[in-house]
């Protein structure tokens, strides 16, 4: 479902970007704790605790997700996100990439 609602998306002219930060297990544990202390931190739901707690179980589904969904014309940009400065630029590279490719395409251009 998730293919054909991507495909009708970038057909209808959308630029459709999808962006996977990944986290290595142990770095999530310290930044959950991290947060967890934290009055300025974003909240916490139950549900960041489970998934970090259950993420060998998760693991395989996600893999999954990702080679299901990812397109030639969407595909998954997958970041390591260990580093926030990295992930910042890797992140912007991509976003920068996909608008001067956009831009570049004959049918971008006015009339």
């Amino acid at each position: 479902h998730a293919r054909r609602v991507e495909q009708t998306l970038v057909d209808d002219g959308v630029l459709l970007l999808k962006i996977w930060l990944h986290l290595p297990p142990d770095k999530r544990r310290k930044r959950l704790a991290k947060a967890r202390k934290s009055p300025d931190s974003v909240r916490l739901d139950d549900i960041d605790l489970e998934l970090y707690e259950r993420y060998d179980e998760a693991k395989p589904l996600i893999e999954a997700l990702l080679r299901q969904t990812s397109t030639a014309a969407s595909p998954w940009h997958l970041v390591e996100s260990t580093d926030a400065r990295h992930r910042n630029i890797v992140v912007a590279h991509a976003i920068r990439d996909a608008l001067v490719e956009r831009l570049a395409e004959p049918s971008s251009q006015p009339p």
